[in-house]
């Protein structure tokens, strides 16, 4: 079976997990290629050379220790339009293609 396998970059605790999942896929004999970002996407692409592609992803803006719910949806506001465009242009790519 192919696989598009989507990890979110902010943080390592889906990264960590879904390390554990890509890898039980690959022992099964599936195709898997795997978009994440940031600190995810530096984890997994060591994990699995090749078949970890790097997208623009959702950040936390933070205030002090705490994340800031205004913080974060000025940057998402700012950001999101071009971190589209460039993810949609990424996922034409031929590596991409299941």
């Amino acid at each position: 079976m192919n696989i598009l396998y989507g990890v979110p970059g902010e943080g390592l605790g889906h990264a960590t997990r879904s390390k554990v999942v890509i890898g039980h896929l690959l022992e099964q004999g599936h195709q898997v290629c795997v978009v994440s970002s940031s600190r995810a996407y530096k984890m997994l692409a060591e994990a699995f050379p090749g078949r970890v592609h790097e997208i623009r992803g959702f950040h936390l803006a933070y205030k002090g220790l705490a994340v800031s719910k205004a913080r974060t949806a000025v940057l998402t506001l700012r950001t999101a339009p071009e971190d589209l465009r460039v993810n949609f242009l990424k996922y034409r790519e031929p590596a991409l293609r299941l």
